[in-house]
């Protein structure tokens, strides 16, 4: 079997990527699987936004006041 698999391999060949399994494999519990990499945006700078909490049809941002704290101090 290891022949078959010698035989097959060609020198000079760009070594495998690393899989997201090789990954985990090697980090362990510290392997984080960052689904958003592979997003196709037209900025890349926009793959690490927050996407918005949406509510019956509304975000969730729009109605935290950000001054709260000042209020209740009073």
């Amino acid at each position: 079997m290891l022949d078959k698999r010698q035989a097959m391999s060609v020198e000079g060949a760009e070594p495998k990527r690393k899989l997201a399994k090789d990954l985990e494999n090697e980090l362990g519990e510290d392997y984080y699987m960052d689904l958003r990499q592979h997003w196709d945006l037209t900025k890349d700078d926009e793959k690490q936004d927050i996407i918005p909490e949406i509510y019956l049809g509304r975000n969730v941002a729009d109605f935290i006041d950000p001054d709260i704290m000042k209020v209740g101090r009073i």
